[in-house]
């Protein structure tokens, strides 16, 4: 888990790994007694907020669930905001202004234009067109 901008929600929020993501999909799929057992797992002392929140029936809910008790950010409550918290989405972070360029194929940074001045020239994304400056 990193904390990176995200374009989507405007602010830093934390990006899970494929890992984190992959658990948060199996509680989706398996549920309370899963969450329950990952926070215990993972030593979270105070997780009470948990058993109030969960509740049958609602697998996005405990998609969500896990993403807080990874994250220990708990102002998220969208599911569909969570799918772009993957910082396999994104691509490095820009050289200039430190937000990760949209994608990872980016041919320039959306937030502050590096890069697109050779854009003309060399069409590839910018981490092969300028590998010296993420290095």
């Amino acid at each position: 888990m990193e904390k990176k901008w995200c374009w989507r929600c405007k602010i830093k929020v934390p990006m899970l790994n494929q890992k984190e993501l992959q658990l948060c999909i199996e509680a989706r799929e398996k549920g309370k007694e899963f969450v329950v057992k990952e926070i215990k797992k993972r030593n979270i002392k105070d997780f009470e907020w948990l058993e109030e929140k969960l509740y049958g029936g609602e697998k996005q809910r405990y998609f969500v669930e896990m993403y807080r008790a990874i994250t220990g950010f708990m102002e998220e409550n969208n599911p569909n905001a969570i799918w772009h918290h993957s910082i396999e989405l994104y691509g490095p972070d820009c050289p200039n202004c430190s937000k990760p360029l949209r994608t990872p194929e980016a041919r320039y940074c959306i937030s502050c234009g590096f890069g697109k001045e050779g854009l003309n020239k060399d069409s590839q994304p910018l981490i092969l067109r300028k590998k010296e400056s993420f290095e």
